[in-house]
């Protein structure tokens, strides 16, 4: 019976001594399997597309709004301007547009003359920000009064708004 006692109270003593110097790790271990990173960027990806054709000035290419909740971070905008050959030089600009954002994208000439037509291409990075509601929109205007058509995307990512 006295050999028992002296085992149990050897192992109590060694759990003690055990527990004392492992708990907070294992602790450190449970609270950080708890916490996530609900903001981040690669859990929340948006990316959208969309399209004005044949239509006169100017080519408002708009996008769903925001959710509610929710705030939209774009960061990449890209545009693809096609012009009949008669309106190929007369481009004015493209812009980022919508609530308070206004940002002016730089044009580049695409290679090559598809079918008589003269192409512009944007890819831009950029950093804007829409909140519930807001709709955001790729705004293109031209010098002439011909038709012409625009191919946009936008992407970022959606964070929750507290």
């Amino acid at each position: 019976m006295r050999n028992r006692l002296w085992t149990l109270a050897g192992t109590l003593a060694l759990l003690a001594v055990l527990g004392k110097f492992y708990a907070k790790p294992l602790m450190a271990q449970v609270k950080a399997a708890i916490v996530q990173d609900r903001d981040s960027k690669a859990r929340n990806i948006y990316q959208a597309v969309n399209n004005c054709f044949n239509v006169p000035n100017p080519c408002q290419v708009t996008f769903a709004a925001v959710p509610a909740g929710k705030r939209l971070i774009i960061e990449q905008v890209s545009a693809l301007v096609t012009l009949p050959t008669a309106a190929g030089s007369s481009l004015a600009d493209v812009e980022l547009r919508g609530a308070s954002v206004f940002q002016f994208l730089p044009l580049v000439a695409a290679p090559g003359n598809f079918g008589g037509q003269v192409q512009y291409s944007t890819n831009q990075t950029v950093l804007a920000s829409y909140d519930a509601g807001q709709v955001p929109e790729v705004d293109t205007f031209v010098a002439s009064g011909s038709t012409f058509t625009v191919l946009a995307s936008i992407s970022g990512y959606m964070i929750d708004l507290p």
